[in-house]
């Protein structure tokens, strides 16, 4: 029974939003990670992954143009297991042939 908790905790501790469109073909997709259990490195892979898939609606893959780092304050005192959140900005262009 324990472990189908634990199952569950990770299959919900995640979310992640609908992009935003910020500028000319320029959007921003944010994901969290409520357990704790991910990386920084993780969340904007799975970002990335999201916004793949946003731009291959519209026959395009997804470019990243950065990330949203430098909009976050550092944080002194943060928890042991905290949620992680990372947001990427990206664009939709024509991918390889």
């Amino acid at each position: 029974m324990r472990y189908v908790f634990l199952l569950s905790l990770l299959l919900v501790g995640c979310s992640t939003s609908d992009p935003i469109r910020v500028g000319e073909d320029r959007y921003m997709i944010s994901t969290t990670n409520y357990t704790g259990l991910s990386t920084r490195a993780g969340q904007i892979e799975r970002a990335m992954d999201d916004a793949n898939d946003f731009c291959a609606r519209k026959g395009k893959v997804a470019q990243m143009q950065g990330d949203g780092r430098e909009a976050q304050p550092p944080v002194e005192g943060q928890p042991a297991v905290a949620p992680v959140s990372e947001s990427v900005v990206f664009s939709c262009v024509t991918g390889a042939p």
